[in-house]
C-alpha cells in the first residue's frame, strides 16, 4: 500500500472514530432512572466512594450526597462540560429526569460562590457516564461561554443577554436558568440509541 492510500484510510478511520464518539455523546439507550441509578451507585463503589449497598437499596441513597464525589473520578463528565467554564465547587442535584424518549439523566445546578450557576446533566451512553451543558435557557455568558462572575464585564454582559438591570454585580448570582426551556434542550440534545 502505498503512502497516500495509508493516509486516506488513516483519516477514514480517524473518521470512523470521531463518529462513534459523536453517536456517544448524542445518543443514549432508553431505560428507567433506577437503572441510572445503579450505575451511579456502581460508580460510586468502584472508586470506594461509598460502601457496598444492596439494589433495594439504590432507590433510596441520595444522589445529591454521591454525585459530588463521582466527579473526581469521571473525567469524561468533565471534559464533556467544559464547553461551558465553570467551577465545580458547588454542586447540587436538582432532579431526575427522564426524555420524551426515555433516556433519564440527572439535572445539577454547579458553579463556584462567585458565579452563576450553571445547569448541566449526566446521563449514561452506554458504555460510560457522560455530560451535557444545556444552551437553551442556561444561565452563562454566550459570548465567553463561561458562568457569570468570570470576567470583568460580566455585568455588563449579563444585564445585555438577559435585558435586566442589576443594581450591583452581586446581583447577577441572581439570574437563574430557565429550567423548562434547559429540559427541553436535553429532551432535543440527548436521543435514544436507534432513532
Amino acid at each position: 500500500m502505498d503512502e497516500a492510500a495509508g493516509d486516506i484510510m488513516g483519516n477514514e478511520t480517524r473518521k470512523e472514530d470521531l463518529m462513534a464518539i459523536w453517536h456517544r455523546l448524542k445518543y443514549a439507550p432508553a431505560m428507567k432512572i433506577t437503572d441510572l441509578r445503579a450505575v451511579l451507585v456502581g460508580e460510586a463503589i468502584r472508586n470506594s466512594y461509598i460502601a457496598t449497598f444492596e439494589p433495594a437499596d439504590h432507590e433510596a441513597l441520595d444522589l445529591a450526597t454521591i454525585i459530588p464525589m463521582l466527579l473526581k473520578g469521571l473525567p469524561q463528565v468533565r471534559m464533556d462540560w467544559t464547553v461551558v467554564e465553570f467551577s465545580p465547587e458547588n454542586v447540587s442535584v436538582i432532579g431526575e429526569k427522564v426524555t420524551t424518549g426515555g433516556v433519564p439523566y440527572v439535572m445539577i445546578l454547579a458553579g463556584g460562590d462567585w458565579e452563576t450557576p450553571v445547569a448541566c446533566v449526566m446521563y449514561f451512553d452506554g458504555q460510560e457516564l457522560r455530560g451535557y451543558v444545556p444552551k437553551d435557557g442556561n444561565s452563562y455568558n454566550r459570548m465567553t461561554k463561561s458562568a457569570f462572575g468570570n470576567f470583568k464585564d460580566d455585568h455588563a454582559a449579563c444585564e445585555r443577554q438577559y435585558r435586566v438591570t442589576l443594581e450591583h454585580p452581586s446581583d447577577m448570582r441572581t439570574v437563574k436558568p430557565d429550567m423548562e426551556l434547559v429540559e427541553w434542550d436535553v429532551a432535543t440534545w440527548i436521543t435514544v440509541s436507534g432513532e
